[in-house]
């Protein structure tokens, strides 16, 4: 599109779009996605997660690197997500977070982020469901990938609904 002469990318066109837009366009359309607390729409996707690393853990200051955690994303919205993973997560704790969109779209790149953990609850004999709630992501194109995934799934979604 073009806005006051300039050229935009359909990137940030994109970008502005959800912003201003996309909520209000939901809710004309009736779209209940999931049913959730968050007033924001999450999508279901089977995703693989990476935590980096826990930088603070509750109010016990600064750790050391901690193994990377693998992890599988059951939903995800542009304010965060909810995974599966093996090993628990404090609440409180503050994580970075790597999400390879790459893997789904090669147009699309790595997301990384730093998260807090809103909950982590035990979800079977030998697994967890860890809630996290992005704090930042790193960087404007990432931002842009994530905003174009989940874009995409939920057009593909209302296609073949």
């Amino acid at each position: 599109s073009v806005k006051k002469g300039l050229a935009r990318s359909m990137n940030d066109s994109l970008s502005e779009w959800f912003e201003l837009c996309f909520e209000k366009w939901l809710i004309d359309k009736e779209c209940n996605l999931e049913d959730n607390k968050r007033n924001a729409i999450r999508l279901n996707v089977e995703l693989p997660v990476r935590i980096a690393e826990t930088l603070i853990e509750n109010s016990e200051g600064v750790t050391d690197e901690d193994d990377l955690l693998l992890g599988t994303i059951v939903n995800i919205g542009r304010g965060g997500l909810f995974f599966r993973s093996s090993k628990q997560i404090k609440r409180s704790s503050i994580v970075r977070v790597g999400i390879d969109l790459s893997h789904i779209d090669p147009n699309l790149t790595e997301v990384q982020a730093l998260a807090m953990v809103s909950r982590c609850e035990k979800i079977g004999d030998d697994s967890y469901g860890i809630g996290l709630v992005f704090s930042s992501i790193y960087d404007a194109d990432q931002k842009k990938s994530l905003d174009m995934f989940i874009f995409t799934r939920l057009a593909f979604y209302m296609q073949n609904t």
